[in-house]
C-alpha cells in the first residue's frame, strides 16, 4: 500500500496508550504511512498483542514495545532513553494514555480523583517534558496531546 502521507516515512513516532484504543488506530495509521513506531502501555499482553497485529498487517514494520506506565517518571525516562538508544531521535510524541472514571463526582472516591489525575495530568506532563527536551536538542519534533470530549464538555451525572 502507498503511504498517504509520504513525508512521514521514516519519522519516529513515540505512541503512548498504544495498545488499544485510538493510541492503536494511531499506530496503525501512522505505520501505514511507514513510520517506525515506539509502542507505550501499562498492560504487556494487549502492548504485544497490538505489535504483533501491526506487524502482521504492515510487513517490515519497525518497532519498539515499551511497557510502562505514564505516571512513573523513571519508567517514562527508561522507554524514551530506550527509543533513543534504537533510533538516534524522536519525531513525534502522541501522548494519548488516559483513563475516565465512570463514577458521579459527588461519589468520587479521592484516591481514585488521585489516580485520574496522576495519569492523565502527571503523565502527559512527563511524556511531554522528556519529548521536549529531546525535540529542543534535536532541532525539530511535534508533540500532539490527545484528549476526551469530557475535557469540555460535563459526563451525564459528572
Amino acid at each position: 500500500m502507498m503511504p498517504i502521507y509520504p513525508d512521514l516515512k521514516n519519522q519516529i513516532v513515540f505512541i503512548t496508550g498504544a495498545a488499544s484504543g485510538i493510541g492503536l488506530a494511531m499506530a496503525h495509521a501512522f505505520a501505514s504511512n511507514q513510520c517506525r513506531l515506539a509502542l507505550l502501555d501499562i498492560d504487556p499482553v494487549a502492548l504485544e498483542t497490538a505489535v504483533q497485529g501491526l506487524q502482521q498487517a504492515n510487513p517490515g514494520l519497525q518497532v519498539v514495545a515499551l511497557n510502562a506506565a505514564v505516571n512513573d517518571e523513571q519508567a517514562v525516562d527508561a522507554a524514551f532513553d530506550q527509543v533513543l538508544k534504537s533510533w538516534g531521535r524522536i519525531d513525534v510524541l502522541l501522548n494519548n494514555a488516559g483513563i475516565s472514571m465512570n463514577c458521579p463526582t459527588l461519589e468520587l472516591p479521592s484516591d481514585q480523583w488521585r489516580k485520574a489525575m496522576d495519569i492523565n495530568v502527571n503523565g502527559v506532563f512527563y511524556c511531554a517534558q522528556r519529548a521536549g527536551r529531546i525535540m529542543v536538542d534535536q532541532g525539530s519534533g511535534v508533540i500532539l496531546n490527545m484528549s476526551s470530549m469530557y475535557g469540555t464538555v460535563a459526563a451525564p451525572e459528572r
